[in-house]
């Protein structure tokens, strides 16, 4: 296993995978059984077993810790680890099932159809707009 080459514009390394959001509309009791969940999910010894038993990366420093002898048995593991150095952060949006649906569909349209992005683009950000609306991310 190696680093991803380096581009024109220097080394960027996609990230990727899922999230976890609160919608902000729910009951309060909900919010908070949510956010326990979420704090349990985001310890390192759990975040670290998910890693060790799916083959993902850790996605905190803690939880690489955590993985310390995972990777001295297998060096390979770490190398993607060790790239995140040259990543950057993802649209929020991507969380959003039905929105990432929408932008997904223009990349097909731009990439399949011939759709000129210029005119596209104005109708997806308003698509988009709503969804976040109606899902609770938006105002």
């Amino acid at each position: 296993m190696s680093y991803l080459p380096e581009g024109p514009a220097g080394r960027m390394v996609p990230t990727g995978g899922n999230g976890i959001s609160i919608v902000s509309r729910i009951k309060p009791e909900k919010r908070r059984a949510a956010w326990e969940f979420i704090r349990f999910a985001q310890q390192p010894a759990q975040v670290a077993y998910v890693a060790q038993t799916t083959g993902y990366i850790p996605f905190t420093k803690a939880a690489s810790a955590a993985m310390a002898d995972a990777f001295a048995k297998q060096p390979n593991l770490k190398v993607a680890v060790d790239q995140m150095a040259w990543s950057r952060p993802q649209s929020e949006v991507q969380t959003v099932p039905r929105a990432v649906d929408i932008y997904y569909d223009a990349m097909l349209q731009v990439l399949q159809g011939n759709a000129d992005p210029r005119k596209l683009m104005p109708q997806v950000q308003k698509q988009v707009a709503q969804i976040l609306k109606e899902d609770g991310f938006a105002k």
